[in-house]
Order: C-alpha cells, then structure tokens, then sequence
C-alpha cells in the first residue's frame, strides 16, 4: 500500500481498475452523450449521388467539345430536374436538362453549365465555348466514403455526431450502458432536504451535490443515502450496495483522524481490498480507494468544496472510463493568474475551484468566490503558499469555457 500515492498515481490506479460496461444496442436519438463500444462507420456514401453544386443545365461534355464563339452548339432543353426528385430522366444525345442546386445528376450527364453562363433562346441553350467534365458536380462519396469511420469507439457522441450519423445511414448502434452510481454521505449530523435541521444538526448537500455531479457525467444515480456516524449502520449500507454490484460507491465522511476515521474499519469489516489510503494532496490526504468484486469504492472527506474537488479530479474519470470513455481524465491546459493565490498549506499539490475565461486570445483563471460556481480546478504545486497574479498554473476544465 502506497501511503504517499500522487495524484497522478491514484488516477491511473483508478483507470487500470475500472472496467467499462457491457454494450447496449440503442436508437441513434437516444445516443448523445453516449459512447460507442465499437467504431460506428459510414453505411453510406456522402453524398449518395453525384449532385449539382449549381443552378444550371446537366449536358454532355462531348456534345459542346467543339462549342466556339463563331460556332456556337445550341441543346434542346428536355426537362427539369429539382432537387429531392428521385425518378431522374436519362439525358440523350444533343440535349440539355435544367438542374438545381443539390439534385441529383441524370445519367449521360458529366457536367453542370452555371445559368449565368450561358444563354437561353426559347427551349434550347446555347454554348460558345467547351467546359471540362465533372465541373459543378459534387462526386458520389466525395465528402465520405461507404466503410469509413465516422466516430471512433470510446468518443463521447455530440450534437454534430448525431447529424452526421443519420446522414450516413445509422439509426442504431451499440453504446456502453451508462453506469450506475451510488452514493453514501457519512454525518449524525445530517439530514435530508425533506427535514427542517434541529439545533446542532444541517441539511446534507453532499447528496444533492453528488447526485448533480454524477448526472453531469451521464450516469446513472442509483440511490444515495445519509447515514450516521457508526461504523456498524455505514457498513450495512455499503454491504447492500456491493450486492447490487454497481461499477462505483462513493462514500462521504468518516475520514478524519482517531474515532472518527470510520471508513478503515468498515473497509476492514467488509474485506475491501484497500487501493490507496491517502494521497499526497489538499484537499484529499484523508482519501481512500477499495475494491470488492465487480465495485470501486471511492471515500471522500466530507466537506463539499473538498467533495467537489476529487470528485472531479478521482471519480469523474473513473465514471467515464466506465462509461466506455478512451480519454476520460479530459485536456489540463495552462492559464495566467488574474489575481494573487495563498494557500494554508504549500507542502503537497493543492486543488482549488477556479473561473476560467478567455479574454483577447488569452486563458486566464482566478479562484471561484464561494458563492460562484466553479468551472475547472486550479492545481497549485506543492513547495509555495503564495502565488502571483500573472503566473502561469495548470487547470482542469470542468465544463465548456467561453
């Protein structure tokens, strides 16, 4: 056992272990946010038919190779072709057929004339110069061909994916199940948001604070409970959900130092394999990690800012590799510092919330007031306590920044 396990080290451990669900078959409007669990392929070509990029006339080419200005060729125009229409005439010798924008290009044609390019006399066309074949027409799997990958197993599927999903011809696919997640949030102190709290007791938003995390991550929420501080009672109720065999627990509370550091016994009582016991980290020395059976389970202090913190450094990347992920731990990218940092304690790497901007070209981040809402996690290294504004630091998005 690691008493000194990095974070880097406890992510990887995380990864290694976490295993991702069975695949699932489900319909492609049901599919964002999930992710593939193979490559999805194209079962079309994009676009399906050679298609008129202008609005014009579909001619041959041989027909207007010797089209000279003393001797111009004159084509009988013999229909129209619009777009969306699927029953398309033949084109024959000598003639032309108008065309609009995206129809689909007849046979015998090999080129669009653009209408401003030519004249127009009664029903016939006129061209008094050649035009090189394939002009104007967008070639049958220009864009994409029939077998090519469209989104790679284990990417998250968006919006953009969704779209392009349908147009090559997908309307279902096999996805990882999304995974199912519960929650105990350890305190004698704590009630449900149902309770008006009593002198000495408060509200526990760690559950609600969980159960948003946990969704935000498209998993499921299974159940989250508050249970007080006795080893006995958090152990039965982690003992019923090992049963159910749920891919991640996570545990709140019951971390501190002497009576209080539950968790080691109910580890012990449960015979949890224990992973890590503490990391090299503030917030999240008091930090464990356990396995038994098919669950990982993660205990957390239990004050929310520091719960927010590893959730979103420990259990977000193990809900996505889970959730079939191949990059769950996300992009760290480098901001400057817009005001000055002190932290208590600079002897190990230190995580606090930011607000993370970007202003003329320039990624900047400061720490999230208490009240603000947090949208990555500022990662200060250890050694310092005092930190200027201008300095580079290493952040985590948590979510989209603009």
């Amino acid at each position: 056992m690691n008493k000194k396990t990095t974070l880097r080290e406890a992510q990887q451990l995380i990864l290694d272990l976490a295993r991702p669900t069975r695949p699932e078959t489900i319909s492609l409007p049901d599919a964002l946010g999930r992710v593939p669990a193979e490559h999805l392929k194209s079962a079309l070509p994009i676009p399906s038919f050679n298609a008129s990029t202008r609005d014009g006339f579909a001619v041959k080419s041989h027909d207007i190779a010797k089209a000279n200005k003393s001797s111009p060729v004159e084509l009988k125009i013999c229909g129209e072709i619009p777009a969306g229409l699927t029953d398309i005439p033949r084109l024959g010798q000598g003639q032309a057929l108008r065309i609009m924008t995206g129809a689909a290009i007849p046979t015998g044609s090999d080129l669009v004339l653009a209408q401003e390019d030519i004249e127009i006399r009664k029903r016939a066309v006129i061209i008094d110069r050649p035009t090189e074949a394939g002009t104007h027409i967008r070639r049958r799997g220009c864009d994409l061909s029939k077998g090519r990958i469209v989104v790679r197993k284990g990417e998250l599927i968006s919006p953009a994916h969704l779209g392009l999903l349908a147009t090559t011809g997908i309307n279902s696919l096999q996805v990882h199940r999304q995974p199912k997640v519960a929650a105990i949030c350890t305190g004698s102190e704590l009630v449900g948001i149902d309770r008006e709290p009593e002198r000495g007791q408060v509200i526990s938003s760690n559950c609600l604070l969980l159960t948003g995390l946990v969704r935000q991550c498209g998993a499921e929420v299974r159940k989250v409970s508050i249970i007080t501080d006795r080893s006995r009672e958090i152990a039965a109720g982690l003992a019923a959900l090992l049963q159910e065999e749920l891919p991640l627990i996570i545990t709140t509370g019951g971390m501190g130092p002497g009576k209080f550091d539950l968790m080691t016994e109910v580890f012990k009582k449960l015979a949890i394999r224990t992973i890590y016991s503490s990391l090299e980290l503030r917030p999240g020395r008091a930090t464990m990690l356990g396995v038994s059976g098919k669950s990982l389970i993660m205990a957390l202090p239990g004050p929310p800012p520091a719960v927010q913190l590893l959730f979103n450094e420990l259990a977000r990347p193990a809900i996505r590799r889970i959730g079939g992920e191949a990059q769950p731990l996300g992009n760290a990218c480098k901001a400057e510092l817009t005001e000055p940092c002190t932290i208590r304690h600079g002897n190990s790497l230190h995580l606090t919330g930011g607000i993370l901007s970007l202003r003329e070209g320039a990624t900047r981040v400061r720490q999230a007031r208490k009240t603000e809402s947090a949208n990555c996690v500022i990662l200060l290294p250890a050694g310092r306590s005092q930190f200027r504004a201008g300095e580079k630091v290493t952040v985590h998005p948590t979510r989209p920044i603009c």
